[in-house]
């Protein structure tokens, strides 16, 4: 699920062209991917919105 979820980070913050993608994906290896995913989820929200 871990790899799936930071390709699809990867992958997703291209396509829509998030600012600072790469925070999201350090954010993954550094503090946890239950907190990088959902965050990077809310931020996808906004940005679709």
């Amino acid at each position: 699920m871990k790899n799936a979820g930071t390709f699809f980070i990867l992958v997703e913050g291209l396509r829509i062209k998030i600012k600072y993608l790469y925070l999201y994906l350090l954010a993954t290896v550094l503090i946890g991917f239950a907190f990088a995913f959902p965050l990077f989820l809310f931020v996808r929200h906004r940005q679709l919105a």
